[in-house]
């Protein structure tokens, strides 16, 4: 679930018109195309791909927000008419939790809540790390622990009158921390690599480190939220392997009521089969493994995503993912990312 993948559809070309020649100033926003006939239409089919699964969810980022968060019931009616039932909301900061933004995402919460939409906040772990950029004043007295205090700032926001978000998710990302990574947390004393596998090696201790981080921040949480952990498909299949010592699925859902397996293939049969092993493996949680699909943002993108031809082709890809995993016990449900590519191949 990359956060660098942007646009366009509605709201990411309101975005970009909006904000051509517009230094200095801020512009009003372009209004949010109704919903038309053909898009009900092709709405129902995609509903009806989607079935009954208990999360039927999306995930939206902080630049597509940004066109909605003045007026989230058009999102909200737009999350409805394709058959959604979750949004996970990707806060990149702490600082959205306080001011107007956090009454404009309590403001989107109570009105999702209130037409049977759950909302969740989505924490990428890239964005919660000391950083290793900044001026030095940033970098000596910046938070030591980013993810912990989140959680401690989360625990004041949701606890808070009018917050009615239903749980929180992090995306584990400890992969991304390599050399090359600007990402690359400015304490870090181990490095990810391919070459970096085996027992008490660097990439060993990171997940051990990672297990550590996520347990800490689900106990600061608490238990009243629900916690859903994101992983890559590879986490569990290198425990298993040996290649790790831990990161298997058992080992997240050891202190999450829900993991988000990522799936990774370009063709449907492959993405089905990237997380089949973590859904096999997880037979004794009914329902606690959810399918995240990353959605190609065009149908020739250079990259490890779900390419698919229109929406029609989307919509029979999203009916063969289910089944496929719907008759493993573990399998809860589907989160498809982005929103804007979704919002994009609908509106075509």
């Amino acid at each position: 679930m990359n956060g660098n993948q942007w646009w366009i559809g509605a709201a990411g070309l309101a975005i970009a018109l909006g904000c051509a020649g517009c230094a200095g100033r801020e512009q009003p926003l372009p209004p949010v195309p109704e919903i038309n006939q053909t898009m009900q239409t092709q709405g129902a089919a995609f509903a009806a791909a989607l079935g009954k699964m208990p999360v039927r969810g999306t995930v939206l980022y902080p630049a597509v927000w940004a066109f909605y968060r003045t007026r989230p019931e058009k999102l909200v009616e737009r999350v409805q008419t394709l058959g959604l039932n979750r949004i996970y909301l990707v806060l990149s900061s702490t600082d959205e939790l306080h001011s107007e933004s956090g009454e404009q995402l309590a403001d989107l919460a109570g009105k999702a809540t209130a037409a049977g939409v759950e909302c969740e906040l989505l924490l990428q772990q890239r964005d919660y790390v000391p950083r290793r950029s900044g001026n030095v004043f940033q970098r000596k007295f910046g938070v030591p622990r980013p993810l912990h205090e989140a959680a401690v700032q989360l625990v004041d926001f949701l606890s808070g009158p009018g917050a009615r978000f239903s749980g929180v998710t992090v995306a584990a990302e400890i992969h991304l921390f390599t050399l090359a990574s600007p990402e690359l947390p400015s304490n870090a004393l181990y490095l990810w690599s391919e070459k970096a596998y085996g027992a008490g090696r660097d990439n060993d201790i990171l997940m051990r480190q990672l297990l550590a981080d996520l347990k800490d921040f689900r106990q600061t949480l608490g238990a009243v939220h629900r916690f859903t952990v994101a992983v890559p498909e590879f986490y569990h299949d290198r425990a298993v392997r040996g290649d790790l010592g831990c990161g298997r699925i058992s080992d997240f859902l050891e202190f999450s009521d829900f993991v988000m397996v990522i799936g990774t293939g370009s063709r449907p049969t492959d993405y089905a089969d990237s997380v089949l092993e973590e859904l096999k493996a997880s037979g004794d949680r009914p329902g606690s493994v959810l399918m995240g699909v990353y959605l190609a943002a065009h149908s020739s993108e250079n990259r490890v995503a779900l390419r698919r031809r229109d929406w029609a082709d989307f919509v029979r890809i999203v009916e063969y993912l289910r089944e496929r995993a719907q008759v493993l016990p573990a399998f809860g449900g589907m989160a498809i990312a982005p929103w804007n590519s979704l919002e994009l191949l609908w509106e075509k």
